[in-house]
């Protein structure tokens, strides 16, 4: 008995990426507007935003009803973080200063868009503000928490 063998072609492995060929999963401003990336910048928008709220009333009742001296650690933090934030958002461009403070700084109505862009529009412009904000937040030391 005798049998022939055939040979099957092998796929090829394909070749791994190294290290700097990979990108990132979360690289803002590498275009990619996936709704994953979109939900981790709002994600650290919104907490930005909370932290930012949070350190300007405790600077509104340090000073209106002396909750805790102004001279104190955590007064001083608070004023430097609530600044940094804000020259943050001024270094931005006019639409992503009003898109940023009002989606995540202020507190404002759920669809305060309505009135200047459809959805789409809005969603294209948030995340180009985002983007823009979160790579400014580099080059300042921002605190990690307040």
């Amino acid at each position: 008995m005798n049998q022939t063998i055939e040979a099957v072609p092998v796929p090829e492995k394909k070749k791994r990426k190294t290290s700097g060929e990979r990108k990132l999963a979360v690289a803002p401003g590498d275009g990619d507007h996936s709704d994953s990336n979109m939900k981790n910048m709002e994600t650290i928008m919104s907490h930005l935003g909370f932290l930012y709220r949070k350190a300007n009333l405790r600077i509104k009742l340090a000073i209106y009803g002396n909750a805790y001296g102004m001279g104190s650690e955590a007064f001083l933090q608070d004023c430097c973080f609530v600044s940094t934030v804000d020259n943050i958002i001024l270094s931005c461009s006019t639409e992503s200063q009003t898109i940023i403070r009002r989606q995540f700084f202020e507190e404002s109505e759920e669809n305060w868009y309505e009135d200047f862009y459809s959805r789409e529009t809005f969603r294209r412009h948030l995340f180009t503000a985002m983007v823009e904000f979160l790579r400014r937040c580099k080059t300042y030391n921002l605190p990690e928490s307040v």
